[in-house]
């Protein structure tokens, strides 16, 4: 069995803060834990109608799980925050293939 770990870190890559969003780990033990140091998540999200936000720090992640036997990740849910002390929850699809990044 291999257990899996979602962690949010203060400060994104965003000439805002120095740190990737987001680290994931991995263990197969529950005890000793490998963390991978890069960003599990980024800065940037893009909506509907094409307007783009960048995240100051995005925290607290979730994921939301669905599909076939509901063991599938579909929403990644994090603390969004903007402008150093504004912020909101952003509940943000997964998609398998990453959607151009704009700035």
């Amino acid at each position: 069995m291999i257990l899996f770990l979602l962690l949010g870190r203060y400060g994104c890559n965003t000439g805002i803060g120095s740190r990737p969003c987001g680290t994931h780990g991995w263990s197969h033990d529950g005890w000793t834990w490998n963390l991978s140091g890069t960003g599990a998540y980024g800065p940037f999200v893009e909506f509907d109608d094409g307007t783009v936000f960048a995240a100051h720090a995005r925290e607290r992640p979730h994921l939301l799980l669905g599909g076939e036997g509901n063991s599938t990740p579909t929403h990644l849910v994090t603390g969004f925050v903007y402008d150093r002390d504004a912020s909101f929850t952003l509940v943000q699809p997964i998609h398998k293939t990453s959607p151009k990044r704009r700035r």
